[in-house]
């Protein structure tokens, strides 16, 4: 994955070998320095996105392994806005030698588009595999929204200032809310955030259909085109802590300040904001983006502090692993579940199948509860891809688009 999985170095080769699209494997000597923080943030990120993607039983999870039902916030709800945020922190660091010594940005922003739309096919694969039904895909999802908003914020990093970031954001929040609150109750009275009835779902199915929406709804996409807007913004975010973090003229103890005192102000303005629009991460309203964001920040401090600046280095390696292949941890994260989940494994009394993924969820429910068995499964799912990506990291391979 691309926007995770970009260098995130705080001293760069010039702007032209960073972003070379054709070398598709590079080993660790080749990297650049690299901002060790983020990697580390990456890699907890798509640890903890394994975890919570791969229970043994749906019916049977730990409440803050789950989604909100709709409206609030559980830590399985931070883990998307914490990609979007981690991708505009890896622009700043991969683009700003392109806005400093004015290289053509034209020709950057080509190369941009490719990756944003390499990364965008490969979501979309993951939305037809195993079966291939081009007649109902799912045209949009994790994948393919963060392609968009990579695009979005790329050129609006490239072009704007921090100011007129500031402003876009507020516009584009702003905007949302008027949008999906304001203006419905102005022309008719009332408004609706439920399921399926909004005006993002509206817009969506005019776009999108119902045939190429997400399947266990059919009436609304919660990656969906209208909500890719404000997810810009998580990005943009991630884009103003970068710029905290590359300022050279601050000290980086001032820089864990600033990080601190915004993600603090983030946080409260998402509070308060959710009294006017409930925070929500399928709809990703306006207020959800400033919460979500501002404990990214604080993780993102966190992390700056005690690995880049106290040189805090012991079990970062776990993390590191996951988040220094990023790309291959989600892609096979998204194949392999699909397969065991419907690869027969055996029969069962009665004659019917047992695919491979039953049969180790039963396994480990034979001997405890169904929701430890569930996150046990979850675990063993986790462990799988971490000796996958070990076996890279030893080899010093490491994938990128």
């Amino acid at each position: 994955m691309e926007e995770i999985n970009k260098e995130s170095e705080e001293v760069s080769k010039p702007e032209e070998e960073v972003i070379n699209p054709k070398k598709k494997l590079i080993t660790l000597a080749e990297l650049p320095q690299r901002l060790q923080s983020l990697d580390v943030f990456r890699g907890l990120t798509i640890a903890f996105m394994l975890l919570v993607n791969n229970p043994g039983s749906w019916n049977d999870i730990y409440t803050p392994l789950e989604h909100a039902a709709w409206n609030g916030c559980t830590p399985t709800d931070l883990v998307y806005p914490f990609f979007l945020f981690i991708v505009g922190v890896s622009i700043v660091f991969s683009l700003s030698r392109t806005r400093e010594n004015a290289i053509d940005a034209r020709n950057i922003m080509l190369k941009i588009f490719r990756r944003g739309i390499t990364l965008f096919l490969i979501g979309l694969f993951l939305s037809l595999f195993p079966f291939f039904d081009f007649q109902t895909v799912r045209i949009m999802g994790v994948l393919q929204r963060i392609a968009l908003v990579y695009i979005a914020s790329s050129f609006l990093f490239l072009y704007l200032t921090r100011k007129q970031l500031f402003y876009t954001s507020a516009t584009m929040l702003v905007g949302y809310y008027l949008l999906m609150v304001l203006i419905p109750y102005l022309f008719t009275g009332t408004y609706s955030l439920a399921p399926g009835v909004n005006v993002s779902a509206t817009i969506d199915r005019s776009i999108l259909t119902n045939i190429h929406m997400w399947k266990p709804a059919k009436t609304w996409d919660p990656e969906g085109l209208t909500g890719t807007v404000p997810a810009i913004v998580s990005a943009i975010i991630g884009i103003l802590a970068g710029v905290i973090l590359y300022d050279k003229k601050i000290s980086s103890e001032f820089k864990v300040i600033r990080l601190f005192t915004t993600s603090f102000l983030l946080i409260v303005a998402g509070l308060i904001f959710n009294f006017l629009f409930p925070i929500n991460k399928s709809l990703w309203t306006s207020s959800f983006v400033l919460y979500a964001g501002g404990i990214a920040m604080a993780f993102l401090a966190m992390f700056y502090y005690f690995i880049d600046i106290r040189k805090f280095d012991k079990g970062i390696t776990f993390f590191k692993i996951f988040g220094l292949n990023a790309i291959v941890a989600f892609t096979l994260s998204g194949m392999i579940p699909r397969i065991i989940n419907n690869l027969p494994f055996r029969h069962d009394a009665e004659g019917d199948p047992v695919t491979l993924s039953m049969f180790i969820y039963q396994s480990f429910h034979t001997i405890m509860s169904a929701k430890n068995a569930s996150l046990g499964y979850a675990l063993v799912n986790v462990a799988f891809y971490f000796v996958i990506l070990t076996i890279l990291y030893r080899k010093k391979i490491f994938i990128r688009i």
